[in-house]
């Protein structure tokens, strides 16, 4: 499969334009996982691995350690096939309270020379309340975690008590979809965001905001580096 991916599929998708060739990955993704054959074809492939690697976290148990990182299905919209691919564990979004269209293009960057990309998206998301919908009566073979931001939007600055509301929104949309909820602390793609939790009194106020609304799975932040 490995080499498939090198001579065959890799050189195709590097002759479209980066978030193309991530589009185009998300799309077909997401219409292979709605055939059940498929997702069976999937799991026989990736089935196995060392039971040593199994990992007890927050509660929560992962058959391995490697999880796919949000970013990747920001939507929700492929992940039935991607919990077939052998992962640990799902993380979709990063989702907002409300939609944002993100950063204008271009935004997604290769760097063939360091296998690497640079991401520059602005975290784009079609909003809470939709992901919640689509997420609804879901049920996946691997824990799920729901990463959420604060919307990427000019019209609606990094101040109190706005962000604390934002997140608030999201989490009660979409707890109950997640077996835990990462809250994206530090996005670099949202520049007037980004600095808002370096003080720190900030963050207890977010997580007294979710408790108020009620917060029942694990939460996990994710912060810059310092």
């Amino acid at each position: 499969m490995s080499a498939l991916y090198e001579t065959a599929v890799r050189p195709l998708l590097f002759r479209l334009e980066p978030e193309r060739a991530h589009e185009l990955a998300l799309r077909t993704s997401a219409l292979a996982g709605r055939a059940a054959p498929v997702r069976g074809l999937a799991r026989r492939a990736f089935a196995g691995g060392d039971a040593g690697l199994a990992v007890e976290l927050g509660g929560l148990s992962f058959r391995n350690p490697l999880g796919l990182a949000a970013g990747f299905d920001k939507n929700g919209r492929a992940l039935p096939l991607l919990a077939e691919l052998g992962f640990g564990h799902l993380e979709m979004g990063s989702v907002s309270a409300h939609p944002s269209d993100g950063n204008p293009r271009p935004r997604l960057f290769r760097l063939p020379e360091d296998d690497a990309i640079v991401v520059s998206y602005g975290v784009p998301n079609d909003g809470a309340e939709a992901v919640a919908a689509r997420l609804d009566g879901s049920r996946l073979p691997v824990p799920l975690g729901v990463n959420l931001v604060k919307t990427n939007d000019p019209r609606l600055p990094a101040a109190e008590p706005g962000v604390y509301e934002d997140y608030a929104r999201s989490f009660a949309l979409l707890q109950d979809r997640a077996d835990y909820v990462a809250l994206n602390m530090s996005c670099p793609n949202s520049p007037g965001d980004r600095d808002f939790f370096d003080e720190l009194p900030r963050v207890e106020r977010l997580l007294a905001a979710l408790e108020r609304a009620g917060a029942e799975v694990p939460v996990i932040l994710k912060l810059k580096p310092t």
